[in-house]
């Protein structure tokens, strides 16, 4: 046969997640974002008030103080200087003064940027790094937590991984580039065309396996990490995958080998003649008749044949 089926699951896509931890030591003050949650770059997820951010904010407003005076002092030297009442120097000396103080401002503007602290408030604000979903959350307004917790998990599930495991005898099998087709147990009678983007250089010595890979585009969010399913590999190096379908799928009618095709409206199907191949593990791959990706009925085809045969409408639609 050339098409072998793996045992596959649905992933995220490690470099599509985020953890969440806070910089230091506090107590959560503020915390928004439900599981499920929506979240884009930079939004908000919770605050935390700690001696440190007290610190940090105290010391950026002393900073902003002392420069705000010696910028007056400066004015007033200026002056006096104009007035020719001072000295060069003391003019010189309050410019060194105003140096100093924004030098302050400025390292402590960025101490208190590390954990984003709102000023003057002595909370740090904790935010998302990336568009994506929020899939965990371990923060509970009033905890006391530490830079070890992960306090949220965000993901982009946009796109997603498919994991498999290739045994030792047909790893030689599998390679990149190479058509895949995906089908899950949570959608019978629905397959995801792709493409073998990763096999594992190493075997696993515990499974006698090879890790396989393929990225999958889930604009609609159907391929929920968890999943499992089976990824059916095209090894006969043919360009175009085959479809595999369900062998529960697969009806006789007037001798002919069908697959009943959802129509555009609801409750509409039209038959397709179809011709087979090789069936292994409850699955068939289907050699002429159906496009991958397209759906056919699972559930319920035979009863529904039989109604559409007590119909006579064997020639196209019921209703």
């Amino acid at each position: 046969t050339n098409n072998l089926r793996i045992i596959a699951e649905v992933e995220l896509a490690p470099d599509r997640v985020a953890h969440i931890s806070p910089l230091l030591s506090g107590q959560l003050t503020k915390v928004s974002g439900e599981i499920g949650a929506q979240v884009k770059a930079g939004d908000k997820l919770a605050e935390l008030s700690s001696v440190e951010v007290s610190e940090a904010s105290a010391r950026l407003a002393s900073a902003k103080a002392s420069v705000k005076l010696a910028k007056e002092t400066l004015a007033r030297q200026q002056k006096l200087r104009d007035d020719r009442i001072t000295s060069e120097r003391a003019l010189q000396e309050a410019r060194r003064e105003l140096e100093l103080a924004r030098a302050r401002e400025r390292e402590a503007s960025a101490r208190a940027a590390i954990y984003n602290a709102t000023s003057g408030r002595g909370a740090a604000t904790l935010s998302s790094p990336i568009d994506g979903t929020i899939i965990e959350r371990h923060a509970t307004m009033g905890e006391v937590v530490d830079p070890e917790d992960v306090l949220f998990q965000i993901a982009d599930t946009t796109k997603v991984w498919v994991v498999g495991r290739v045994f030792e005898k047909d790893a030689s099998k599998v390679l990149e580039g190479m058509p895949a087709v995906l089908t899950l147990h949570a959608y019978p009678g629905k397959s995801w065309q792709g493409k073998v983007t990763y096999v594992d250089r190493v075997l696993d010595h515990r499974t006698h396996s090879v890790a396989v890979r393929m990225e999958l585009e889930n604009p609609n969010e159907l391929l929920k990490p968890g999943y499992f399913g089976a990824l059916h590999l095209d090894t006969g190096g043919d360009s175009k995958p085959r479809p595999v379908v369900p062998v529960d799928a697969i009806q006789r009618m007037d001798n002919k080998t069908v697959l009943l095709i959802p129509g555009d409206e609801p409750r509409s199907y039209s038959v397709r003649e179809v011709i087979t191949g090789v069936e292994q593990d409850g699955f068939v791959e289907v050699l002429e008749g159906i496009e991958v990706g397209e759906e056919v009925v699972v559930q319920g085809a035979f009863v529904l044949k039989s109604h559409l045969m007590r119909s006579e409408l064997g020639h196209g639609h019921a209703h």
